[in-house]
């Protein structure tokens, strides 16, 4: 199938040939899309379709806000197809021209429209995409998404699974007048540069700050109930123990705290050599960032929604 998008209107055609005149009832969600191979890929998102037709485009055919899937087709500039065709001809939206005042002999309209075809290059991608990244928007504002399942419709459509990547609901908001205020601020600065790595940094860099913000909170918990310095000082393990001792008993967060504690420290190429580790991944990552998340909860440091 073929698209065509009206970058004035906002209206969307579709048809089985390269000339999109049939209207999509009702106006399909259009957002940008490109693939995310590196935390720099971030920053060339480009400025939207209206201003670069020439980038991929992904048609929302259905939303789970409990899941957090989305699905539906991803398609690309049709190759040698003018910018925009202000040839095409298209059957009007019922609401567009009711009375037929301005169709032509054929019942259609002149409409200046972009025009997109499948995009089966993902497929050339490893795993046919599946496992990528794929951002949505453009660079005033962009959302992740994990590509988790491909597959080619009747039609030849490409139709995409996409699992939403993102800190948020994931890391509870602080609940900062439980935090004593002298850690307050920076105990908010590594919960957000936590939520700001995550799912758009390395997998390395992300353990790492997911690391830098659990040693932050569980020490200056453990601070908080028995005024013990020396614990600001110490690394992560060494403050997981204290949680897991006497008086505390936090065995779960203990627990979190120490595998978080591995994990930073298999992203250190020394200790991949030496100890024949594999560096982290971004499942690894995404735990890391869940294990953040449950350490703000369990010691309730973590803002109530209700």
């Amino acid at each position: 199938m073929f698209l065509g998008f009206d970058d004035n209107s906002g209206l969307v055609y579709e048809s089985a040939g390269s000339a999109p005149d049939r209207p999509v009832i009702p106006v399909p969600t259009i957002s940008q899309a490109k693939l995310v191979a590196l935390p720099a890929d971030w920053t060339s998102l480009g400025s939207g379709v209206r201003n670069n037709a020439q980038t991929w485009i992904f048609r929302e055919d259905s939303f789970d806000a409990v899941t957090r899937t989305r699905r539906g087709r991803l398609y690309s500039p049709m190759t040698g197809a003018p910018y925009p065709n202000h040839n095409s001809r298209v059957m009007p939206h019922a609401f567009e021209d009711p009375g037929g005042l301005h169709t032509g002999a054929d019942g259609k309209l002149h409409r200046p429209l972009n025009v997109y075809a499948a995009c089966t290059s993902i497929l050339e991608q490893p795993n046919q995409g599946r496992g990528a990244t794929l951002a949505l928007g453009n660079n005033r504002a962009a959302s992740a998404w994990r590509i988790v399942d491909v597959e080619i419709t009747a039609t030849d459509d490409v139709m995409l699974v996409l699992k939403a990547l993102s800190a948020y609901g994931v890391v509870p908001d602080l609940d900062a007048v439980k935090v004593d205020e002298r850690f307050r601020n920076e105990v908010a600065r590594a919960l957000g540069r936590v939520v700001d790595s995550a799912f758009r940094e390395s997998a390395t860099s992300v353990v790492d700050q997911c690391k830098d913000a659990a040693t932050l909170i569980a020490s200056r918990w453990v601070w908080q109930r028995s005024g013990d310095e020396s614990i600001l000082a110490k690394d992560l393990a060494k403050v997981a123990e204290t949680l897991e001792a006497e008086p505390h008993k936090k065995y779960a967060a203990a627990n979190q705290c120490k595998t978080l504690a591995i994990l930073h420290a298999r992203g250190k190429s020394n200790e991949q050599f030496s100890k024949g580790l594999r560096p982290p991944t971004e499942e690894d990552a995404e735990f890391a960032v869940h294990a953040v998340g449950f350490l703000l909860r369990e010691l309730d440091w973590a803002l109530s929604p209700f």
